[in-house]
């Protein structure tokens, strides 16, 4: 039997009780049809999760009972954070989506020079931000996960970068280098990738991410924005996975 995962940011541990947002209650009474002593599972993003029992609907926000505590090992061990170039909503919400379903730690929004919109307007960003959020939360409770990837206001190419210092940064050059992404294995725990717009790194932007990053390729075909972004999460991630169960035989 299927057990629903949902994230609750705030409940009173101590007290071993809390309670659904509105949302998810209307979920839990009209689309899951659950009732008062179904199981569900709830996690705050610590990396904790919990057991939980519905307990009942009080004006129609259903409350709950904690049960166990787990700290399952399912996040991967390299924290990723990825930058992409601002792209069409659509496109950018889908690599939000599996970006977040990967793992990656971090996703900020990067306004290079040929992308096509912005998000200037801080009143603009915030309504982008809070849809942004709400993919974020229902692909980490699809995937099981038990954290969130923070969602980083736009920054500058320059800003990302500034920002990744401390890490080793990879950003992705089409065609304009031999670095294949496979000939790359992250040295440590922490790593930045920068992905382009699909019109590509203005030659100002290129001399900068040559200089301050490491380029890198996934090959010779061009992908859209979105689909390097995700690739090229992937197999960082996986690449971080296989060299720490390798560093533990």
């Amino acid at each position: 039997m299927t057990v629903h995962r949902f994230f609750v940011p705030d409940f009173d541990r101590q007290q071993g009780e809390g309670a659904l947002s509105d949302d998810q209650s209307r979920q839990v009474s009209r689309v899951l049809r659950l009732r008062a002593g179904d199981s569900i599972c709830v996690f705050d993003g610590s990396g904790s999760e919990f057991d939980a029992t519905l307990i009942d609907e009080g004006r129609r926000t259903w409350h709950f009972e904690l049960g166990p505590e787990r700290r399952p090992e399912r996040e991967p061990v390299l924290q990723l954070t990825v930058g992409l170039a601002i792209i069409r909503n659509e496109r950018f919400d889908l690599a939000v989506q599996k970006l977040t379903e990967l793992g990656v730690s971090a996703i900020v929004p990067v306004a290079a020079e040929r992308c096509v919109i912005s998000y200037g307007d801080a009143r603009n960003w915030e309504k982008r931000r809070a849809r942004l959020q709400r993919i974020v939360v229902e692909a980490a409770e699809q995937s099981e996960r038990t954290t969130l990837p923070t969602i980083h206001a736009p920054q500058s190419v320059n800003e990302f970068l500034r920002h990744s210092t401390g890490m080793d940064t990879l950003a992705l050059v089409e065609r304009r280098t031999h670095n294949h992404i496979s000939h790359f294995t992250p040295p440590g725990d922490r790593l930045s990738l920068l992905v382009g717009p699909e019109g590509g790194w203005t030659p100002d932007e290129l001399a900068i991410v040559e200089r301050q990053a490491r380029g890198v390729s996934l090959g010779a075909l061009i992908l859209r924005s979105e689909t390097a972004a995700i690739a090229g999460a992937s197999y960082l991630l996986l690449a971080a996975g296989r060299s720490a169960g390798d560093a533990g035989d």
